[in-house]
């Protein structure tokens, strides 16, 4: 197998296996049975973003940098983003110190990063002197906690964008799971 074909097997079964933990239907796609069936594909305009270019996108420095890489990237509609939790976090020594859980705050923050870096790649890139901004968080629910070694995905979906406006879909799992869901306004604001 050419390992052009291998990737393009190895994306599918990935995809296939995690619209099927979501239902589906966030994915574009539909149940059909007990098969999942493609409803619509979206175009991958990019596959991956590294913590340098994640770095570019938002203003954010270490210790508030809360993704670490984007896997997937769909144009101007949805963007897949990873926070690895690690136990050497900084917010673990107070948040609890014998049961250590993310702060749900700082997971809105995390999936209002990852929407910031799809809003700036929409325009072309992060302008010097402009930034996005959190403006609104609505429907916030937290289902399960997350813990050191856990890996949180981030999915936030476009649901309107009108100039420098964006409102999103927030979506964080945990192995599957919903852990923290939100619908999360922002908008571009220049620097002082």
């Amino acid at each position: 197998m050419t390992s052009a074909r291998c990737l393009k097997t190895c994306r599918t079964a990935a995809l296939l296996s995690w619209s099927m933990v979501t239902d589906g239907h966030a994915f574009g796609l539909e149940k059909a049975g007990a098969r999942v069936v493609p409803r619509r594909v979206i175009a991958i305009t990019q596959a991956m973003i590294d913590i340098n270019e994640i770095l570019r996108n938002v203003p954010h420095r270490y210790p508030f940098v809360l993704v670490d890489r984007i896997i997937e990237l769909h144009g101007q509609e949805k963007i897949v983003g990873i926070k690895n939790v690690s136990f050497n976090e900084y917010f673990f020594q107070g948040h609890f110190p014998n049961h250590p859980v993310m702060p749900g705050v700082l997971i809105c923050e995390a999936m209002a990063q990852v929407g910031a870096i799809l809003a700036h790649n929409a325009r072309g890139g992060m302008s010097d002197n402009k930034v996005f901004v959190l403006t609104g968080l609505d429907k916030v629910k937290f289902k399960k906690p997350v813990e050191p070694g856990d890996q949180l995905r981030m999915e936030l979906t476009c649901l309107k964008r009108r100039g420098s406006f964006w409102r999103m879909q927030g979506i964080a799992t945990v192995e599957g799971k919903i852990v923290a869901q939100a619908e999360i306004s922002a908008m571009e604001i220049a620097m002082g």
